[in-house]
């Protein structure tokens, strides 16, 4: 409920109040919505209780929940597409409830073009199957012939097929992404020909396509675009997201009402040129989600960006940048991360940190980091996996060397058994483990030195080199060189 209210705008805050003072029941659900809205009670049921001794909390709780859902939904000035066929198929079943078939039929007729027209053939299973149904419920009197029937019955079973196709395309995608987020980049041929199973299944698809939709070009894209990632060919991928967004922006209509997936496009592009060091390239794209921005209030649009100008500011090495983000420009989204999904807003918290570390605030990265570390680890091992480094690095920073000793060793232990053991991580692993034993600062420099020049011979491997880069590893140990 909490979250729910504070997701809410101004507006819809104020058209609320409005819509509840309109209401003759008695307005105890108003004083929970006024205690929540307010942010200033630490007890809220307390409170409640306290207002409103002769009210029901927990009714009260689910009364509000299901007046403010139906109010923010009435609320919607142009609904979506989608919403659009919901109330829809709604409707057409209220009137064939009714008796009124001509009207029913007329409004089957109206959607079914509206969901062909905006590619949601999904619906189209539902009123066809609901034409066919009520056809035979009422002795097919709007049916002319037989042969005007057979083919409401061949595009019902074409739909079924498509929509089965989208499923194979989805489920390959899926797999493939879910692999990646576990298991990162691939860096042996065995690696990749575990790949061989998803990409073969996907060219046979591919291949052999028996329909053309905006959705199912999209998840070809999509599945190109990781595999590329995965095997380290970042310009490949990059190609592919430029083509995926070429469809993207000729198809906007189709997404426009709900923009996440062209969100979730956007950041994977960023990475990819994150990655390859485009850094003036990302600037194009951010400011895509900035546009974006004005029409849509999703809190996901302001940690993408946030995230890519923090990426930059990174690679940049401005970091006194970086702080004027976190500590101003984007202090609202940093004051609603509860709101965010975790593996978002642990990335937040990653970059942010990693901000403070470079800048010698470790005391502030270390209160970032103390958020999100014991959290279960993300599905994404690549992230769960800089953050547990950024935090021995803090740690290390601020001479918790016994914190140091354990967690070190559960690192350790944690990316042997997930198989996410590397070269860079050994080499790291022993420079901290040496670090407390230094006692004097010509020691310090000379294991310092030691671990940059390990490091300089990995730097041609693809996976290394993106952790090490993002981390700004080499930068970190050249400071303490000094």
């Amino acid at each position: 409920m909490s979250q729910l209210i504070e997701t809410l705008s101004k507006s819809e805050k104020r058209n609320f109040s409005q819509y509840a003072a309109l209401q003759e029941r008695e307005k105890s659900y108003l004083s929970l919505f006024g205690l929540i809205k307010n942010g200033l009670s630490k007890n809220i049921e307390h409170d409640f209780k306290r207002l409103n001794p002769k009210s029901d909390y927990n009714a009260t709780v689910q009364y509000l929940w299901s007046i403010l859902t139906k109010t923010l939904l009435s609320m919607r000035s142009e609904p979506s597409n989608e919403e659009k066929l919901l109330f829809g198929i709604l409707e057409i079943k209220l009137l064939f409830r009714k008796g009124l078939i001509d009207d029913a039929f007329k409004l089957l007729s109206k959607y079914k073009t509206l969901a062909r027209k905006s590619e949601k053939y999904d619906y189209c299973v539902l009123l066809e199957k609901l034409e066919l149904q009520n056809q035979s419920n009422y002795q097919f009197e709007g049916i002319p012939d037989e042969a005007y029937l057979v083919s409401l019955q061949s595009r019902f079973r074409r739909n079924i097929q498509y929509e089965l196709n989208l499923a194979d395309h989805s489920s390959l995608y899926e797999l493939l992404y879910y692999r990646y987020l576990k298991k990162g980049n691939v860096l042996t041929d065995k690696d990749k020909e575990n790949l061989n199973d998803l990409v073969v299944t996907e060219m046979n698809l591919s291949g052999n396509q028996r329909f053309e939709s905006f959705d199912l070009n999209r998840n070809h894209l999509l599945f190109q675009s990781v595999y590329f990632m995965m095997t380290g060919d970042h310009r490949s991928s990059l190609r592919t997201f430029f083509e995926l967004n070429k469809l993207f922006e000729h198809n906007s209509h189709l997404w426009s009402d709900a923009p996440i997936v062209y969100i979730n496009h956007i950041r994977g592009i960023l990475n990819i040129l994150f990655n390859m060091n485009q850094i003036n390239e990302m600037d194009y794209f951010t400011e895509k989600l900035v546009v974006l921005r004005k029409t849509h209030s999703l809190l996901i649009l302001d940690q993408v960006i946030c995230v890519a100008e923090l990426k930059k500011h990174l690679m940049l090495r401005q970091f006194d940048n970086g702080i004027v983000l976190i500590d101003k420009e984007f202090a609202l989204l940093f004051s609603q991360t509860d709101l965010l999904a975790a593996s978002d807003k642990a990335e937040l918290y990653l970059f942010a940190g990693l901000i403070y570390f470079h800048s010698k605030q470790y005391q502030k990265s270390a209160s970032l980091l103390r958020k999100i570390i014991y959290f279960s680890p993300t599905k994404n091992s690549w992230l769960w996996k800089m953050i547990k480094w950024l935090n021995l690095m803090v740690n290390m920073e601020l001479n918790e060397f016994d914190y140091l000793h354990s967690e070190s060793g559960s690192v350790e232990r944690l990316l042997k058994k997930q198989a996410n053991f590397y070269p860079v991580d050994k080499i790291l692993i022993r420079y901290i483990k040496n670090y407390p034993s230094c006692m004097n600062k010509r020691a310090k420099i000379l294991l310092a030195t030691d671990c940059l020049n390990d490091i300089h011979a990995m730097e041609k491997n693809q996976y290394e080199f993106q952790f090490l880069n993002t981390m700004n590893i080499q930068f970190w140990l050249t400071q303490k060189q000094i």
